[in-house]
């Protein structure tokens, strides 16, 4: 079964999901992929390899690696947790707008109100930090 696509840095859905299925076992990446709905290469190389997921100490002869069911769940919901609590502090607040060319978070002096051409609401104002123009869309509070 072929995965979708997904976004980097974050964790496929899937593993929250049917994780809950995992027992407090030993799995190998191909069972893993199988109950999960994953590619072994996105375990493999992606879990394991990058974000450091969980693997068993003990390895046989020919490089197999083996992944504790129940901590690879518990790791996954963290992970999840974790980014969940970084994009809400990263959120902008009421009167922030975000500067490409800065790169963070600033509060201009002033904005104006303006409508795009496909009818939607957006505060245009200029950026006190470099003098960029900075657009940030109106989302309606109803």
């Amino acid at each position: 079964m072929k995965s979708k696509s997904i976004r980097k840095e974050d964790v496929n859905p899937n593993l929250l999901i049917y994780g809950k299925r995992l027992k407090d076992m030993n799995y190998t990446v191909q069972e893993l992929s199988e109950i999960l709905g994953v590619s072994q290469r996105y375990i493999r190389e992606y879990l394991i390899m990058r974000k450091g997921a969980p693997v068993q100490p003990k390895a046989n002869l020919k490089g197999k690696v083996y992944v504790n069911g129940r901590q690879l769940y518990e790791w996954a919901v963290e992970f999840h947790q974790k980014k969940l609590e970084k994009k809400a502090e990263n959120a902008l607040k009421e009167n922030e707008f975000l500067c490409c060319r800065c790169r963070g978070h600033v509060i201009p002096d002033h904005f104006t109100i303006e409508i795009s051409a496909s009818g939607v609401p957006f505060r245009k104002a200029v950026c006190p930090c470099c003098g960029a123009v900075i657009n940030r869309y109106i989302k309606d509070k109803e």
